[in-house]
């Protein structure tokens, strides 16, 4: 205890929470919607999985920071077609699959948003051509981080995966519980049946009364379903940002 404070250790990760509020409000505020900025940042503040997870000494909290800022500067690229956002969205998304690997899903879709913006979200065709090639040149410079930064850790990593399959953790094909779980998590931050059935602060919405859970299943789709109409009805670049529905959405986004 002499050599270690807790709160310290955490405070990285509460101040990467701080800022994904701040950076989700600044994304929907760049979407045209100022007073919906103030709304998503504040359900964002009260969502349980962001609560749980914000302020844990991972790279969770850098990572949702990371992820939202990416697409801040990707939509600003498309925009501007400045080379300063395209590199700070490579910077960016180099960031977030170092601080949690895990995000590779969450850029992939991030990417699949960024080609449509460059090849479809100028005015004028005759840009569409020097943007996809900053976006190229963004991403190749990215992925030459990342190999540089990860390639030492593949072999010990494959060691300590493969370690992980034999005592039967993980290398399991998803199933329907695993998947209603993480649905769960994603609009609750609870799954739905406890982690650990000794354990009585296991909360989890399989608990609570079917109406409570349906209902408030319910209120998120409608959420959601608003989301994305506003995305439709923005002209021009509001449709194409709807593959990162797959990335920003993962935390309340």
């Amino acid at each position: 205890e002499q050599y270690f404070s807790e709160a310290l250790i955490r405070l990285p990760s509460f101040l990467a929470s701080l800022g994904t509020v701040l950076a989700v409000g600044w994304l929907v505020a760049l979407l045209g919607a100022p007073r919906g900025a103030v709304v998503t940042a504040f359900f964002l503040a009260l969502h349980p999985g962001f609560l749980r997870y914000g302020p844990e000494a991972r790279g969770y909290a850098l990572m949702m920071l990371l992820l939202c800022l990416s697409l801040v500067f990707l939509y600003k690229a498309s925009i501007a077609g400045a080379w300063r956002y395209w590199l700070a969205f490579a910077a960016a998304e180099f960031l977030c699959f170092v601080s949690f690997m895990g995000s590779v899903q969450f850029i992939l879709m991030l990417n699949v948003t960024g080609l449509l913006l460059a090849l479809f979200g100028q005015h004028e065709p005759r840009a569409r051509i020097p943007q996809f090639g900053r976006f190229v040149a963004a991403n190749l410079l990215a992925a030459g981080l990342v190999i540089l930064t990860v390639a030492p850790g593949v072999a010990p990593l494959r060691v300590w995966y493969e370690k992980k399959v034999k005592v039967g953790l993980w290398g399991q094909a998803p199933d329907l519980a695993w998947i209603k779980d993480e649905l769960c998590y994603l609009v609750s931050g609870m799954p739905w049946k406890p982690w650990d059935a000794t354990n009585p602060l296991s909360l989890h919405l399989g608990s609570l009364p079917r109406l409570l859970t349906f209902s408030l299943l319910a209120l998120v789709a409608v959420l959601v379903l608003c989301g994305v109409v506003r995305l439709w009805l923005e002209p021009r670049r509001g449709r194409l940002l709807l593959p990162s529905r797959g990335s920003g959405g993962a935390w309340g986004g």
